[in-house]
């Protein structure tokens, strides 16, 4: 699990200079892109919470399908309230949380399969 946390800690560090680029060269300036990563640092860390609790292959494949689909329907969530929220930073605030679901689930998913093929079952 030290690796999954570091793979998070990598991913967030890499999502932090992202955000932070696009935030100071008003590429996407919006003030509430940090919610949208402390969002995505949550669900990764239960999500590796969840998968570590199971010793099958099978069922972490599982796992991983079903992080993946509830990520993505409460990334529409997410937006969803952000919209009602702040319509007016809509796209900017999108911007970065795409970013953010896009890099956290590329570096999960990698390291969940990477966990699962070299598991000893």
């Amino acid at each position: 699990m030290a690796k999954g946390l570091v793979t998070t800690l990598f991913c967030t560090v890499i999502s932090l200079t992202f955000s932070l680029i696009l935030h100071y060269t008003y590429i996407a300036h919006n003030s509430d892109w940090w919610w949208s990563l402390i969002f995505f640092i949550s669900l990764s860390i239960l999500s590796l919470i969840r998968f570590f609790n199971f010793k099958s292959a099978q069922k972490n494949t599982e796992i991983i399908l079903s992080v993946i689909i509830i990520k993505t329907i409460l990334l529409f969530f997410a937006v969803f309230l952000y919209a009602l929220y702040d319509k007016s930073h809509l796209i900017s605030f999108s911007v970065h949380f795409i970013l953010h679901y896009i890099l956290f689930t590329i570096f999960e998913i990698r390291y969940l399969l990477n966990f699962i093929k070299h598991q000893n079952i």
